[in-house]
């Protein structure tokens, strides 16, 4: 039997953010090591390869995150019974996705790839079957209220890479090291989850392959997963253009630009995973109650966090990555306002997913990978890095203003409700800070106590 956790939200919502920002800042120095070493074209190359591998992964995925939480909580199936199915289906759609991924580098960027390392990209494309069962059983572990331990996973895989990429640099160096790096910390992190989802009673039954049983979740997941595709492209579409208009070393500037101004996303991508399995279990009344403060809370930090990056930015990355990335700044920039309407469309459209209305995240998706497409080919010739940036920007303003309209339908709540923090809203994160602090200091309290009593 599945063990759920029975922790508060404030609770879960604290942890989840250290771990987050552990995450993050220990994906940061693995993004240092490369930029330092490989410099702008090597960085390219590495971001194309990952880029490339993720959503490959994503696009095979066929919504079946979402699906998992969905029908593991709102229709209370056996956790389990849908491990096994996640299993089978990410072990076939992992040997589709390597054949992609063969093609595509072999006939499509196989002139963007140096010859030494074509093998080994390969060779990290065969890491996909364990790339998609890692996140279905991440997905099942949130569905179990384990958020906490959905981002120990993943501050396990970031460690994991950053070893990896040390080790590499270490052992081999140059770009095959890092490659042979990212191998190693996806192989490690695929069995760290394989083994934390064994001790929580998730991982109980052998992969199952029986495409009736497994019809309904890909049937679910089919529903949202349009918008995940379009989600996709839209996320970096414009990088695969800056490669073939300007070659790897725009990318790796981009790409730089990128990580600077997608921090301040910490705080979304928290509530995120916090706000599903709880959203999923209330009534919409119950939900609006929930999401309002939580909306409005999300658009001050993401507002704070951009004006911290303006100001501090351009120092950022000179110190981070070097002088040859000095050039990612002003992109960096021109990337901010889209940062703050692309936190606050994933969170809307967490909520809606959960809700039922998965369509909602596909159309506004298609809308601003349309955007985005049209102002990258009319932008980037023209501007190069800038109008990549520019385009982005325009494209999650677009998607984040229809979200807003579709919101509005389903809760009845007006974007000023959900956007311009409220005094109330500040007392109710410090109440919230106080309570998720509440068991710890319970907890160390106990223990020094307890060792008091020993001594």
């Amino acid at each position: 039997m599945a063990q759920r956790a029975q922790r508060s939200f404030a609770t879960d919502s604290l942890a989840s953010f250290v771990l987050m920002l552990l995450t993050n800042l220990v994906r940061l120095p693995t993004n240092i090591l490369i930029a330092r070493f490989l410099g702008p074209a090597g960085k390219g190359v590495v971001t194309l390869l990952q880029l490339l591998l993720g959503q490959t992964a994503l696009v095979l995925s066929l919504g079946l995150d979402a699906a998992l939480v969905h029908f593991a909580g709102r229709r209370s199936r056996p956790v389990p019974e849908l491990a096994g199915r996640a299993l089978g289906l990410g072990l076939v759609l992992g040997g589709v996705g390597f054949g992609v991924l063969v093609a595509l580098l072999v006939w499509v960027f196989g002139g963007l790839l140096p010859a030494e390392v074509r093998l080994v990209s390969l060779l990290l494309a065969a890491t996909l079957p364990l790339t998609l069962i890692a996140s279905f059983l991440r997905s099942l572990l949130r569905a179990c209220g384990r958020v906490v331990e959905e981002w120990s996973l993943m501050l396990v895989s970031a460690s994991a890479l950053l070893a990896g990429v040390g080790g590499g640099l270490l052992i081999e160096g140059g770009l095959a090291g890092v490659l042979w790096g990212l191998i190693g910390g996806s192989v490690l992190t695929a069995a760290v989850t394989a083994g934390l989802a064994w001790r929580m009673g998730i991982l109980r039954q052998k992969p199952e392959f029986d495409w009736n049983s497994s019809r309904e979740l890909v049937g679910y997941g089919a529903k949202l997963h349009g918008g995940n595709i379009l989600e996709a492209m839209n996320d970096r579409f414009d990088m695969y253009i800056l490669a073939f208009f300007l070659g790897p070393a725009a990318v790796g500037i981009y790409s730089i630009a990128v990580v600077v101004a997608e921090l301040v996303l910490l705080f979304p991508g928290v509530l995120g995973s916090v706000l599903m399995p709880r959203v999923a279990t209330r009534s919409d009344e119950g939900a609006n109650t929930l999401m309002a403060p939580v909306l409005r809370m999300t658009s001050f930090v993401l507002v704070a966090g951009a004006i911290a990056l303006g100001v501090a930015g351009e120092q950022v990355i000179g110190w981070l990555f070097g002088g040859a990335f000095a050039a990612a700044f002003w992109p960096m920039v021109l990337l901010l306002p889209g940062s703050w309407a692309l936190g606050v469309w994933r969170t809307i459209m967490s909520d809606l997913v959960v809700r039922g209305h998965p369509l909602c995240k596909t159309w506004t998706a298609a809308v601003a990978v349309v955007v985005t497409i049209g102002l990258d080919l009319l932008l980037i010739p023209r501007w190069g890095v800038p109008g990549a940036a520019v385009a982005s920007s325009l494209a999650y303003s677009t998607a984040t203003g229809l979200g807003l309209w579709f919101y509005r339908r389903v809760t009845r709540l007006r974007p000023l409700e959900l956007l311009l923090p409220r005094r109330e809203d500040f007392d109710l994160a410090r109440s919230q800070l106080r309570a998720g602090l509440a068991p710890w200091r319970t907890e160390l309290a106990r223990r020094l106590q307890s060792g008091q009593d020993t001594a």
